[in-house]
């Protein structure tokens, strides 16, 4: 099964990430994730893991293992639970126009892929948009206040 969304956002792919690459502060922002920190490796490298905790659509906690690193355009993950592994993608995409396209998408696979009906690919699709959002609005933030700041 695979999920995807994406927006645009008004500044460049650095800022996107420079806001999603901050972990700790994750929850300040994020409405998605109630808690995330890093756990081992160093950060952003193949094979380091984080903590999330994740309120939407329902709480569960992961540790996730990154799988794939391109700072500043796409970094993936895999996590796993009780009867079900996903692997997520985000990327940060600059576009002719200045503005970053930001894409996620989602592989999810295991026992409990097979109870995912319409109402909760839904759900889940409401989470990317709402994680996606808040990313593209802070990410903006730090643009202008940048821009204002020369």
């Amino acid at each position: 099964m695979r999920l995807d969304y994406q927006i645009t956002a008004k500044c460049r792919p650095e800022h996107v990430w420079r806001v999603f690459a901050d972990i700790d502060r994750w929850s300040l922002w994020n409405p998605v994730i109630d808690k995330a920190h890093w756990l081992s490796g160093e950060q952003w490298q193949l094979g380091s893991r984080f903590f999330m905790h994740v309120v939407m659509p329902r709480s569960i906690k992961f540790e996730p293992a990154i799988t794939e690193i391109s700072a500043p355009n796409r970094v993936a993950w895999t996590g796993t639970a009780p009867g079900f592994k996903g692997t997520h993608w985000h990327e940060f995409a600059l576009q002719k126009d200045g503005t970053t396209l930001i894409k996620t998408w989602e592989e999810f696979s295991g026992f409990l892929t097979l109870f995912v009906g319409k109402r909760m690919r839904a759900k889940l699709i409401h989470m990317y948009a709402v994680w996606l959002n808040a990313l593209g609005s802070e990410a903006e933030k730090l643009a202008l206040g940048q821009s204002a700041g020369k």
